[in-house]
This record gives structure tokens, C-alpha cells and sequence, in this order.
């Protein structure tokens, strides 16, 4: 039986670009790669649909300044996708369907609009 080695920490070299706080509270992105062939991805599955809604309401409750929805391209998931990255949680949601965003919604948008104290839009 080996034993697990120490990791010394390492100093990460100065990176000569200019750095900032990061724009968004949260980022929420949603694979959109389709794959020659036909082959299983986020694509052909339904994610452009999970993408517009998380989309249109992060718009409509005048969040996008505070949290950015976006496509990605491969995240070298595809057989497990749909698949959403959330960010800076690290949270990875595998075989997502349009039925869960509600629960997204929920989960990483919700307590960002709560805090934010944003009022629902008006229903026709």
C-alpha cells in the first residue's frame, strides 16, 4: 500500500495581463456543440431551448449584469449532455432537459434575484 506524497504549494509567476474582480456573480453555461454524424451532444438534445429560457429570464429580470448565461462549445461531456457548467460553484449538471430549469432557476438564479430584491415582471 503506498502512501499519498505531500504537494508543496507552488508560486504561481506573475501574469503580465491586467486582472479584475470578475464581472458576474455566477455564470451559467450551457454546451450547444452539435457533432458530425449525427453523433450524441448538447445540440441534438435540447440545450439551445435550456439556453433561451435560462437566457430570457436572467433578461427579464434585469440580471445580466449580474449574471451571464452563454453558450459553450465541447465541454467532452457530449454523452452525458445536455450538460450546464455553473460558475464559480464548479457545478456540472449531466442529461439536463428543458424540465430542469425551473429547478436552475431556482437553485442559482433565485437567490441572486432575492438579494438583489428584483420584482417580477408584469403578466399580461
Amino acid at each position: 500500500m503506498g502512501f499519498a506524497r505531500a504537494v508543496q504549494p507552488r508560486t504561481i509567476p506573475e501574469i503580465p495581463v491586467e486582472q479584475r474582480p470578475a464581472p458576474y456573480r455566477r455564470v451559467i453555461m450551457v454546451c450547444v456543440r452539435e457533432r458530425e454524424g449525427g453523433e450524441a451532444a448538447g445540440g441534438s438534445r435540447g440545450s439551445e431551448r435550456i439556453l433561451e429560457r435560462l437566457k430570457l429570464h436572467v433578461r427579464d429580470r434585469g440580471l445580466k449584469e449580474t449574471i451571464r448565461v452563454c453558450s459553450t462549445g465541447c465541454l467532452d461531456q457530449c454523452a452525458l449532455g445536455p450538460n450546464v457548467v455553473i460558475m464559480p460553484d464548479n457545478v456540472w449538471l449531466m442529461a439536463t432537459s428543458e424540465a430542469d430549469v425551473e429547478a436552475i432557476i431556482e437553485r442559482w438564479i433565485a437567490p441572486i434575484e432575492r438579494e438583489a430584491d428584483v420584482p417580477a415582471p408584469e403578466s399580461d
